[in-house]
């Protein structure tokens, strides 16, 4: 608005001062001449600082012939047509999604023969410290992000991915492994992990077959200080007590499901997602963050060792971060929580319920994150332990 008040003043200027060169004759073309030439001398003068004030920030790069080559899992957000599609009509490039299967399996595409092709990759936060290690990552520089304050300080500022103060990867999206159970089978709300160990479960628990979720599970519950050097003995006798309690192991969606749905299970630590199809699917079911704390992990987005468009790669992790494309994610049929702050505030309380951020979500989340192999192997070793008592 104040461009179009600033040249009409002008133009009006300029009509005036014509008009009143044209009344005195045609001896006076000179002088018409003359004006003519200062006005637009001046409209070009008041054009270039229109433009000079203009917000910088509101320019879009052109980064036109460029191919950003992003290894993601196939369905899981950047290719959706608010993702990649909206990316490239952005900024005039192209995006090659390379897909994989498993983590192992991304930083396998790195190693042989991805590194200077890879732009950009999504490691999750048992993998951040994984692939810095083995120098896989390109540090970020987070001054070119702008939507880097907006991120969730928890997440944004997680140990595995900053190292000497230098970022390495940028939190996407999260979720929690916590506890669901069905309402219509106790009488009262469960708040705390303790429902799973109590005997009045006994044969009703479903148990997530994964070591490290158990033994953090387990570590919760008996309260000890450092979840990462727990008392292992201690664990061992509280997963042998949860075992007696303990019905099936799962491994997949359907392993949880079908139990559930039939009453041979009524509680256990179980995805977020795992409830979301329970509630769609019109099941009764509650999924908590329990008193003591939760479990939790994190995909991030890292910029590939000697990635051949670094500022293109810095632009596709703001992009990812920014407001339309978190509102976007979290909103859509397969809901993921967002990681940008404001977009968290944003939804409605029905959006919040799909993501099981409703009234609150977790007041203390234990994040999964690299553990060294012999850590790996003893936790692994007292699982297998237990299952076989």
């Amino acid at each position: 608005m104040k461009k179009v008040k600033k040249y009409g003043a002008l133009f009006l200027a300029f009509v005036m001062a014509a008009v009143s060169l044209s009344a005195c004759g045609s001896s006076n073309k000179e002088s018409t001449t003359a004006a003519t030439s200062a006005a637009t001398t001046a409209a070009a003068s008041e054009t270039t600082a229109a433009d000079t004030s203009a917000d910088p920030s509101e320019a879009v790069e052109d980064f036109s012939g460029q191919t950003l080559v992003v290894a993601n899992w196939k369905g899981y957000g950047s290719d959706a047509e608010y993702g990649a599609k909206a990316f490239e009509e952005k900024y005039g490039c192209k995006v090659e999604h390379q897909y994989f299967t498993s983590l192992e399996e991304m930083i396998t595409m790195l190693k042989q023969g991805g590194q200077g092709k890879i732009d950009v990759v999504l490691p999750n936060s048992t993998y951040v410290k994984v692939m810095t290690d083995q120098d896989l990552l390109e540090p970020i520089d987070t001054s070119k992000l702008s939507t880097f304050a907006d991120l969730r300080e928890d997440l944004r500022d997680f140990s595995d991915s900053v190292i000497d103060g230098q970022y390495y990867a940028i939190p996407w999206t999260w979720g929690t492994t916590s506890l669901g159970y069905n309402p219509e089978a106790f009488s009262e709300p469960i708040t705390s992990w303790s429902a799973l160990w109590d005997s009045a479960n006994k044969g009703k628990v479903g148990m997530f077959d994964e070591f490290d979720s158990a033994i953090l599970t387990a570590g919760i519950y008996t309260g000890q200080e450092d979840l990462w050097n727990p008392n292992l003995d201690e664990i061992k006798t509280a997963l042998l007590e949860l075992k007696a309690n303990t019905r099936t192991f799962w491994a997949s969606y359907d392993d949880f499901l079908k139990p559930y749905m039939s009453g041979e299970i009524t509680l256990g630590n179980m995805w977020a997602g795992t409830a979301s199809q329970l509630l769609s699917s019109g099941e009764p079911v509650e999924y908590i963050y329990p008193e003591e704390g939760t479990i939790a992990w994190c995909d991030f987005w890292g910029i590939a060792k000697d990635a051949p468009n670094y500022d293109l790669a810095l632009k596709w992790i703001e992009f990812m971060t920014d407001d339309e494309f978190q509102y976007a994610f979290a909103t859509d049929e397969n809901a993921h929580n967002p990681v940008n702050t404001a977009v968290e505030a944003s939804l409605t309380d029905d959006q919040k319920k799909i993501l099981w951020m409703y009234p609150e979500g977790p007041s203390k989340i234990y994040m999964q994150k690299y553990m060294p192999e012999e850590t790996r192997s003893q936790w692994l070793e007292l699982w297998n332990e237990v299952k076989a008592n």
